[in-house]
């Protein structure tokens, strides 16, 4: 039978949402060559990030992003939480690196995310070293640009895909770990949450391109769209993954951006009509993670709710 701590552990790591899984096979230790790839994979992750930073490859991102703005592209304050994806993927990483038996927690975490994380990294490098070659100087015709914008956001997207991967995999995968769930899950939650937005703009970009700059595009009302796609993910990843490491980190970062969406006035692509809709979106989500962690808090005292199942329920003990 579970105690209520343990009811409260499984909503962090696997969120009330997620119903039990058969028992499959248990996981095999980590090789000496898979952990050794796992951590290459985030050497060259910061390596890429540091070199463009200081433009080896060319400008760096942040002036080809101030010389292609786009309505939803957030003040440049919002992309300090990349601080925070590196510590606990590094931290993540080197958790996951530690000699593990079969079948231990750790195993089990590396196999659910080794594969997407590299996969996610690799398309993250790429996309630095393919966006800081575009021309400084906007290009006739216009459309020529998705020479460049349509690899980038295939990237984006492809980043962003891998990293659902890998938080799916962590829902499902039925341990109790919080140094796991902070380590591992967090960390995959809020990059992945961040490329949710990051795809938006790409695609912003390919739509610009398509049409001949931003006033032409803001003008299709795309961006409100790409707003609201934004924010039913976060909601969707709510629903699914619950309260807790999974569902508020992939929610929180999502909300993050789209805060600095609302208050980026200085963006001379903005409009708005978008800085409202990524404020009401923000809100929005807000209030759906209240009362997520409300319900699930309902749901421990013993409170059967008319929607999301019962207060007591079978299922791994540890929540994502």
């Amino acid at each position: 039978m579970h105690t209520s701590t343990d009811n409260l552990s499984a909503g962090l790591i696997h969120g009330e949402n997620q119903e039990s899984t058969p028992a499959r096979a248990p996981a095999p230790a980590p090789s000496p060559l898979e952990r050794g790839t796992l951590i290459l994979g985030y050497v060259a992750l910061v390596f890429v990030n540091v070199a463009s930073s200081m433009g080896i490859f060319g400008p760096s991102n942040v002036v080809v992003s101030n010389t292609y703005p786009t309505a939803v592209t957030p003040a440049g304050y919002a992309f300090s939480i990349w601080g925070i994806i590196f510590v606990l993927e590094g931290s993540g990483v080197a958790f996951l690196s530690w000699p593990a038996d079969g079948g231990s927690v750790r195993a089990i975490t590396a196999r659910c995310v080794r594969s997407s994380w590299l996969v996610m990294w690799t398309c993250q490098n790429l996309w630095q070293i393919v966006f800081v070659q575009t021309p400084l100087t906007p290009p006739t015709p216009y459309a020529s640009l998705n020479t460049i914008f349509v690899p980038c956001c295939f990237l984006l997207l492809s980043s962003w895909a891998a990293g659902l991967t890998a938080c799916r995999r962590l829902a499902v995968a039925g341990f109790q770990s919080h140094a796991a769930g902070v380590l591992v899950a967090l960390g995959s939650a809020i990059n992945t949450g961040w490329l949710s937005a990051a795809s938006c703009i790409g695609l912003a970009l390919v739509g610009q391109g398509c049409v001949g700059g931003p006033d032409a595009f803001n003008d299709t009302g795309a961006p409100l769209a790409l707003a609201s796609a934004a924010t039913g993910g976060a909601l969707l990843a709510l629903q699914q993954w619950g309260a807790g490491y999974l569902g508020l980190g992939y929610a929180g970062a999502v909300a993050w951006a789209l805060c600095a969406v609302a208050v980026n006035t200085a963006n001379p692509a903005s409009t708005p009509q978008v800085r409202s809709s990524a404020l009401a979106g923000a809100c929005v989500i807000a209030v759906g993670s209240a009362a997520t962690v409300l319900a699930r808090g309902l749901r421990l005292a013993g409170v059967n709710l008319p929607f999301g199942g019962s207060a007591t329920r079978s299922g791994p003990s540890v929540p994502c």
